[in-house]
């Protein structure tokens, strides 16, 4: 992540929930699908485990593919591929042989609104491999952001409904400096939020065990988001949306939508240099 004089710049990392990977997100046999794993300690050993260096994504799979929707005005995809693969951005299809560097695809100048990109691998032969390590998104801002982290244990400004238990884990949200996080597996259990900023992400724990959530903002619903994954991924970004109106306030809700487990750690709030933290304030359902 990285704030600039008139430019906002934020990395989603492959771990994120806010892809669409297909035909799943986090499996075994690089033929089958998409499988993840980390730069040291490879792929999985034993459900739940903790990766040991920086993540990515990689596959064999012919037509497998992640899609994003963002916000901004440039993109670029990390990662290596050996095989040909193609990027559709806002419907115009571009189509790579392969690219051995860390960058697979990059765009810039694009209007300051949303828009669509889905990277698609085109193997071959099962020896030929598409990886994928994040996504950088730029956007154009009037002034430079900054951020103000919400904690999960914050009830003055976040609301909870249904059982919700204070949880710690060792590795939560790092190993480096642990902290308590919210944790349910009621379905419909919910923690909503009011705020004013330019853009929101929302931090939690993707587990072995854990299911389907869904995020509702300001009336737009963003459901069956996924929580599960073979591994621990203990400060995962679940949700993250720019481009909001810094001139109006704002209703978060997140909902688990199973009879699964769901664990929130932290909110964090982007906004402009002349904004405060008072601008954030306990949330109550809209009428």
């Amino acid at each position: 992540m990285a704030i600039a004089q008139g430019s906002w710049n934020f990395t989603l990392p492959d771990t994120s929930s806010v892809f669409q990977y297909s035909p799943y997100s986090d499996g075994f046999g690089l033929t089958n699908g998409w499988q993840q794993g980390y730069t040291n300690s490879e792929f999985l050993t034993s459900p739940g485990e903790a990766g040991v260096g920086s993540p990515f994504h990689i596959t064999s799979h012919p037509n497998a593919s992640i899609s994003l929707s963002f916000f901004g005005t440039g993109v670029t995809l990390l990662g290596e591929a050996n095989c040909s693969y193609k990027v559709v951005l806002d419907g115009s299809e571009r189509v790579f042989n392969d690219q051995p560097t860390i960058s697979l695809f990059s765009e810039f100048g694009l209007a300051n609104v949303t828009h669509n990109i889905t990277l698609t691998a085109q193997p071959s032969a099962n020896n030929q491999t598409l990886s994928f390590s994040a996504a950088q998104l730029m956007s154009s801002a009037a002034d430079s952001l900054t951020p103000v982290r919400i904690d999960n244990q914050n009830t003055s400004l976040i609301v909870y409904n249904g059982n919700w238990t204070t949880r710690s884990d060792s590795q939560v949200p790092n190993s480096q400096n642990p902290s308590p996080f919210f944790e349910t597996d009621d379905f419909g259990a919910s923690a909503s939020f009011n705020f004013t900023g330019r853009a929101v992400e929302v931090r939690g724990v993707k587990n072995y065990g854990w299911w389907t959530y869904s995020v509702t903002l300001d009336g737009n619903a963003f459901s069956n988001l996924n929580a599960s994954s073979w591994w621990i991924v203990p400060d995962a970004l679940l949700f993250y949306q720019d481009g909001l109106d810094e001139n109006a306030t704002h209703y978060l809700r997140i909902t688990n939508s199973a009879n699964q487990k769901f664990a929130l750690s932290s909110i964090t709030v982007h906004q402009s240099s002349d904004a405060t933290s008072s601008s954030t304030t306990p949330s109550t359902s809209p009428s």
